[in-house]
């Protein structure tokens, strides 16, 4: 693609849902005085079945909102999706104030204007914003310094530098230049926890992940079903780029913003690393606990680091006995869960794990 040409619609709304997340999160902070860990942030969230919102904003305790990025729609299906999703209260839009709509600036100034037409669809105690392209440059301008003249790649590739540039002077101190060590903790952390590491008195970003034995860590994987069979059926290698760039800009987003480290993408799979038992959902998921040895894999290196863990395989193995919408966890993960959690698991058969014998493991259906 010329680097003055405006990138395909489906691929720039997945960059924008990141962009928002990362806007409205450095805006509650600045604006809020919100931590930034304090603001959730979740995308793909589910309304009711087979309706999901694009992203759900809980900052602290201000009232949670929705935030649907419906450029490139029309009119008519932008007021379908609206009132789908939002005509009516759900156990998920409970207590939210809002529902902010980003459009293109045709469809917000039309006549009638936007939001007085998507205002009489919504569930009683909701409200209608709209935000567009100029809205939208104002809002980068102030949370990033970066001037966004318009949609073509070369801009949204200088505005994600920009991003990058802004979390880390949140991570590491405004004085400090974005290097190749720098880069690769953003990429795996989010830079909230980073920052929070260094306000605790971590200062040398090489001693963010010391390579030590981690205990009680959950190590967790996720993959797209039947992926294989999607890619041969589907000829428009466009269409299989999208959907596993949509696919690893989520997940890693969920990773890191819920507190975790995301360590790897393998294919359509996905790894990472959390501290503690949390709620999740995805669409083919294992989880076990357990030791992770962390280790660089240059000597004296604190950009390029690896990880090895009986965990690792055995979550690769519970991976394969995973169904579409269901979580398979190990017998350790699930003993260390609370009573309340573990009564919505169910006892599989024992599992052969290669390597490691017949384990017992729980499954979690949505």
């Amino acid at each position: 693609m010329d680097g003055s040409a405006t990138p395909d619609v489906r691929e720039l709304r997945i960059f924008l849902e990141s962009l928002i997340c990362d806007l409205c999160r450095l805006r509650h902070a600045s604006e809020d005085g919100i931590p930034p860990g304090s603001t959730q942030i979740h995308q793909e969230v589910r309304l009711s079945p087979g309706v999901f919102a694009d992203i759900r904003v809980m900052p602290g305790e201000l009232p949670p909102y929705f935030v649907e990025v419906a450029l490139g729609h029309s009119r008519a299906s932008v007021a379908e999706s609206v009132r789908r999703k939002y005509g009516r209260r759900t156990p998920a839009s409970e207590g939210a104030s809002r529902v902010v709509i980003v459009a293109d600036r045709a469809l917000v100034a039309g006549d009638p204007p936007l939001e007085r037409e998507l205002a009489g669809l919504l569930a009683p105690g909701l409200r209608v914003e709209t935000w567009d392209e100029a809205h939208l440059a104002g809002l980068i301008r102030d949370t990033f310094g970066f001037d966004l003249q318009c949609l073509s790649e070369a801009q949204l590739l200088d505005l994600r530098q920009a991003i990058d540039r802004a979390k880390a002077a949140h991570a590491f101190g405004a004085s400090v230049a974005l290097d190749p060590l720098h880069s690769t903790l953003l990429w795996h952390f989010a830079y909230w926890r980073l920052a929070e590491r260094r306000e605790a008195g971590c200062v040398d970003p090489r001693d963010f992940l010391p390579p030590l034995r981690y205990s009680k860590v959950v190590v967790v994987m996720a993959d797209l079903c039947a992926y294989s069979s999607y890619v041969r059926d589907t000829h428009d290698d466009r269409v299989i780029r999208e959907s596993l760039t949509a696919f690893a800009s989520k997940t890693r987003y969920r990773f890191i913003n819920d507190g975790g480290m995301l360590y790897q993408f393998v294919g359509d799979s996905v790894v990472g690393f959390i501290d503690q038992a949390q709620p999740a959902a995805g669409v083919h998921v294992a989880m076990a606990l357990g030791e992770v040895q962390v280790l660089s894999l240059r000597p004296f290196s604190r950009t390029h680091m690896g990880a090895v863990a009986d965990a690792m395989n055995l979550c690769a193995r519970l991976n394969a006995v995973s169904g579409p919408g269901e979580i398979v966890a190990s017998n350790l993960l699930y003993q260390a869960l609370p009573d309340a959690e573990r009564r919505a698991f169910t006892e599989l058969d024992p599992v052969e794990a290669k390597n490691i014998g017949r384990v017992k493991a729980w499954r979690l259906a949505s």
